[in-house]
């Protein structure tokens, strides 16, 4: 199952899906990170930087080595003061 945390320091912010399970071995992560420059990235974590302050929709995919795939959908705020922390709990 995808999953992910996120905390943004300034306009850069750090995306990990570490915490993605599967039953098998998930063999690749994509990213859409919600920007129109470079929207894209891949790996377990990554960072993106974004233009200005403000919501930013992140999607995950994980794929495992059966070819199975998950993903998760999850609205982050760059420069709004909130963290993984806060999205956790929403």
């Amino acid at each position: 199952m995808a999953n992910f945390t996120w905390s943004c320091s300034g306009l850069t912010c750090n995306l990990n899906g570490s915490s993605s399970t599967d039953d098998g071995q998930i063999v690749s992560y994509n990213w859409n990170v919600g920007k129109s420059a470079g929207p894209t990235a891949t790996g377990q974590v990554v960072s993106a930087t974004y233009p200005h302050e403000g919501n930013r929709v992140v999607v995950l995919t994980v794929t495992d080595n059966a070819g199975n795939s998950s993903c998760v959908t999850k609205t982050i705020v760059v420069g709004g003061g909130c963290s993984a922390a806060a999205s956790a709990s929403a």
